[in-house]
């Protein structure tokens, strides 16, 4: 044991002996806007939250303003038509919360997209977003309408 402890001690002062202090500093060379961070909480919809604000990102590079846009509304949007296919092809479709940037692209080439304000996707006066319960739900319902088939 009083091994254990020299090898601990002497392990501790020669760590500390040669650390070094960082001494560079970063220089900024070009530093792009960025829009304020949003909170996906429990919803599984990562995949929206990253392709909208990466779209927000770009029209602030691009002069074009600072924007809030609805992820959520993206969301809803991808759901109905995950619901639709989900339907049509008689349950051999995936239908969870999961996506990815090309749904956010292809949602808002057909259903555009709104201000975050106009469909924040909240609902009772909620203040973050818990998909848990709506995902079971609709997973439930979508099962009920193929087993009715």
């Amino acid at each position: 044991m009083h091994k254990l402890t020299l090898i601990v001690v002497a392990l501790f002062i020669s760590v500390s002996l040669f650390s070094q202090k960082s001494v560079y500093t970063f220089t900024v060379v070009k530093e792009n806007p960025i829009t304020s961070v949003k909170n996906q909480a429990s919803t599984s919809t990562c995949w929206s939250f990253s392709g909208v604000s990466f779209l927000e990102s770009e029209l602030l590079r691009k002069g074009k303003g600072t924007f809030d846009l609805s992820e959520m509304y993206i969301v809803r949007r991808n759901y109905e038509d995950k619901a639709e296919k989900y339907v049509r092809t008689h349950g051999h479709l995936n239908f969870a919360p999961g996506g990815s940037f090309a749904d956010v692209i292809e949602t808002l080439d057909e259903y555009g997209i709104v201000p975050d304000d106009a469909y924040t996707g909240l609902i009772d006066r909620a203040e973050r977003h818990d998909h848990g319960e709506m995902d079971k739900v609709l997973s439930s319902y979508m099962k009920g309408i193929i087993g009715n088939n």
